[in-house]
């Protein structure tokens, strides 16, 4: 670590306590008195890190008169910017580099989280998207992003100047150099699986503006950070990411949900249906070319609560391997005149750059209610927003708009018309053989005893919904719980693992289960499904 030397320089004064500073700075090895032309004196004194506390005092003293210099290795700055740099100098040198200025060391730290790429604290370019080095540079026409290494290094620069780090005895600027250069020069996502175009807004457009790395499962792939003890670039296999515990993938960018076809119970006809109508044409749209058939841009799903609709949903998207988005009402309004108009416009621009996509509109019926119905103008502007997106003059490209709704007579007729959403699909409760289905998947992780029946259960469960059936399976394993562990004011107790492993749902659970909590919803729908494209 080189010597870093904080010159403080003083002259006479008529303060009180003058005589107390003098004495201060002449205890001091480096005091030096200076006798300029015009005759009067001034005193110079010089401290180390190691007299930080010294220094500190004496100009807390002086601060206030008059012709007083403050200098960092010979160079004249503001107290008040070198202070905080002088702290984390003082820190590293008594923790070391490796363990203070790459933010290493300290358990969930900050700097530590987001992959620093300097040895600098004062520098906030790192591998995460938000900070990343890959900022600064520009898109060619090939649609190669070629980095801008003197506009980084400026940058560099800019924040060492702002906190005065560029005087840190720590700092070594000649590895900061080393890690710039041995920065990629060109990067392009085609060619590199770590990396995706950045989309963003230009000039009222939503189009791509960079790149950025790939996140896998919050991870960040394709790593450029040195690692510990050489501190030499490196990069980041795919393969090192851990196993997949998301609720979402992610392919190529985009948001994929984790649910498939199988965890749908007691809608075979309606997934069907629903695949020939939208997964055949994202998946084969060359033959629906040939034929010149145009397949079907919008499903609306509409049935009673917990019927699976959203669930639905989510496996299409799946399934496709398309992007998914959900809407729900509240977050596309806004107070601001326009912005809830605006705020549509981005999510069908992010779909079609992402696409295939699959957007979800949850309860749309609160989002597009029927125009001669409403009372304030900007819902019918928020209405008309919408179908235009969906049919207007604009290619909406390979999108398709899923709605879900329990009130399909509230919907506005418009968006159920052909080219907008013109498959129809009722959603009722589940029959006999989809009820016990549904009871299959729900309790397909659970011990059950070789007394329990689904057979019975879902004949005794004739106004169930899909999500009341779910509610059933837990409360029944609660009950089994219960049984076994009493919880009160005091300590839980604990089970051995053999008392664990012991436990099983027995049918007496399931049937006290079932008269505690019996559907609070009407049947409002025959069990036999009407799946259809006819209006509501």
């Amino acid at each position: 670590m080189r010597h870093l030397a904080i010159t403080v320089t003083f002259p006479k004064s008529s303060s009180f306590t003058f005589n107390e500073v003098l004495q201060e700075a002449s205890a001091e090895r480096s005091f030096v008195t200076m006798t300029l032309p015009s005759g009067e004196e001034r005193y110079r004194v010089t401290y180390s890190l190691e007299g930080l506390d010294r220094y500190r005092n004496l100009w807390a003293k002086i601060r206030n008169w008059s012709q007083v210099d403050h200098q960092l290795d010979g160079t004249s700055v503001s107290y008040d910017g070198c202070q905080e740099m002088l702290d984390c100098a003082c820190q590293g040198a008594a923790l070391g580099t490796h363990n203070w200025c790459w933010g290493e060391g300290q358990q969930g730290g900050t700097l530590g989280s987001i992959a620093p790429l300097f040895s600098c604290r004062f520098i906030p370019i790192s591998e995460a998207n938000h900070l990343g080095w890959f900022q600064y540079g520009t898109l060619n026409r090939e649609r190669v992003f070629v980095v801008d290494k003197i506009k980084l290094r400026q940058r560099i620069s800019y924040y060492l100047d702002r906190a005065c780090a560029q005087y840190c005895p720590l700092l070594d600027e000649g590895n900061i150099d080393a890690i710039v250069s041995r920065l990629p020069s060109r990067i392009d996502p085609r060619q590199d699986d770590a990396w995706v175009y950045k989309q963003g807004w230009i000039r009222g457009r939503y189009q791509t503006v960079g790149v950025e790395k790939r996140h896998i499962e919050g991870r960040v792939v394709g790593s450029s950070r040195p690692e510990a003890g050489e501190r030499s670039l490196g990069t980041a296999s795919p393969e090192d990411t851990p196993k997949d515990e998301a609720t979402v993938r992610l392919i190529n960018g985009r948001m994929i949900p984790k649910v498939t076809y199988q965890e749908v119970g007691g809608l075979d006809e309606v997934i069907a249906k629903l695949r020939e109508a939208v997964e055949l044409p994202l998946r084969l749209p060359f033959l629906f070319e040939h034929l010149g058939v145009t397949p079907h841009r919008g499903v609306l799903l509409y049935g009673p609560p917990g019927t699976g609709k959203t669930l639905l949903a989510k496996a299409l998207a799946n399934e496709c391997e398309a992007h998914f988005i959900l809407v729900n009402g509240p977050e596309l309004l806004s107070k601001w005149h326009g912005e809830t108009e605006a705020n549509l416009r981005r999510i069908f621009d992010e779909a079609r750059s992402k696409a295939p996509s699959v957007i979800l509109f949850d309860e749309i019926d609160a989002m597009s209610p029927n125009r001669d119905a409403v009372t304030h103008n900007f819902e019918a502007v928020q209405v008309s927003q919408l179908l235009s997106l969906m049919d207007g003059l604009v290619e909406r490209g390979n999108v398709v708009v899923v709605g879900t709704t329990n009130r399909p007579a509230s919907v506005d007729p418009a968006l159920k018309r052909p080219g907008r959403l013109e498959l129809q699909l009722e959603i009722g409760l589940p029959d006999t053989e989809g009820r016990q289905a549904i009871l299959a998947i729900h309790s397909a992780k659970m011990p059950l005893a070789e007394d329990v029946s689904l057979g019975e259960l879902a004949r005794q469960t004739s106004d169930y919904t899909g999500a009341m059936l779910e509610a059933l399976c837990r409360e029944a394993g609660m009950l089994c719980l219960r049984e076994h562990l009493q919880i009160g004011k005091g300590s839980i107790p604990l089970l051995s693992e053999e008392k664990i492993l012991e436990l099983k749902v027995n049918m007496a659970h399931f049937l006290q289960a079932l008269a505690e909590h019996r559907p609070p919803v009407k049947k409002v729908t025959s069990r036999k499904r009407q799946v259809g494209t006819a209006g509501i």
